[in-house]
Parts: C-alpha cells; sequence; structure tokens
C-alpha cells in the first residue's frame, strides 16, 4: 500500500480517474448513471512503481424508480355506499407496497391493486404518498377525492280528514 489503480466502463468506454488509496479491498463508488447495465473492468494497479496484476469485471444494473398512480372507481357517492381506490405500477418489479397518507403500508405483488373504501360526508381525499417495488423506493403525492352526496330525507303530513269539494 498504497495502491493506484484505473479501471475503464467497458459499456461506455469511459475511462474512470485513477485512484489511489491503502484500504484493501476498496469499494468503488461509480457515478450516478442513468438507468441501465454497465459494467466496469480494472485495467491496471500499481504499488509504489510495481506493476501488479489485475483480474475482474463488475457490473452495476440501474433500476428505474417505481412510479404508480392513484385513481377511484367513482369520484362521486352516496352516504353508506362504498367505492374502491386503485393502486396502479406502471413501472417497477413486484412485489410492491404503497402508503397512503396517514395509512398503513400495504403489500401487493400485482401492479394493479383495487381496495374497497366507504368514505364520509361530505368528501375525503386519499393522497398516495410512498411506492416501492423490489428493488427501490419512491414518494409521490398524488391525491384523489370522492365526494359523498348525503341521502335525501322527506317528509310528507296531511290533514287526517277532509270534505268533499273543499
Amino acid at each position: 500500500a498504497p495502491y493506484t489503480f484505473y479501471y475503464h466502463n467497458s459499456t461506455s468506454g469511459t475511462v474512470g480517474t485513477p485512484i489511489t488509496t491503502s484500504s484493501n479491498p476498496y469499494t468503488l463508488n461509480v457515478p450516478s448513471l442513468a438507468v441501465g447495465t454497465y459494467n466496469f473492468q480494472l485495467d491496471s494497479v500499481t504499488s509504489f512503481g510495481c506493476k501488479g496484476t489485475v483480474l475482474g469485471t463488475g457490473q452495476v444494473i440501474v433500476k428505474p424508480l417505481p412510479v404508480a398512480t392513484i385513481t377511484v372507481a367513482s369520484d362521486t357517492i352516496c352516504e353508506g355506499t362504498s367505492t374502491n381506490y386503485i393502486v396502479n405500477f406502471s413501472t417497477g418489479t413486484a412485489p410492491y407496497t404503497f402508503q397512503l397518507s396517514g395509512g398503513v403500508v400495504q403489500n401487493t405483488n400485482t401492479a394493479s391493486t383495487s381496495i374497497s373504501i366507504s368514505p364520509t360526508a361530505p368528501s375525503t381525499n386519499y393522497t398516495l404518498t410512498n411506492i416501492t417495488d423490489k428493488f427501490c423506493a419512491a414518494t409521490t403525492n398524488q391525491t384523489v377525492n370522492v365526494k359523498v352526496i348525503k341521502l335525501p330525507t322527506a317528509t310528507i303530513t296531511s290533514t287526517p280528514s277532509i270534505c268533499d269539494q273543499q
């Protein structure tokens, strides 16, 4: 020690900055990369001017963040009835989790999940805040609103008896 090593991204051909370290092993922090698969090749290693033997490649797979949306089956319902909210993952790998604001974490193995809800009058908001897939976590802030219509009431009154033609 110290060691100086050289590497390159064999996927893009980009040569990495030489690294000098006394750590063995050394963990290479790769720069931020777009979604994709990247292969890194160790080119050479030296210590006090002596060139050593290199062996191996490394692979980094950058996964996309999960993306999900929340919708409701019906955004207006009658008091005392229910509807469903639907969380739909458009990207990501199962299993998934999602959380509504103030709620518990829900687990699902399918990209689309429908859950029955019975909101109260006059309306209730449901906000999707946290989502995860098998590999990554993301935050979101999507709100749907369900308006609850109060049930109408009617009263009829009558005069108990009347005379003919009055």
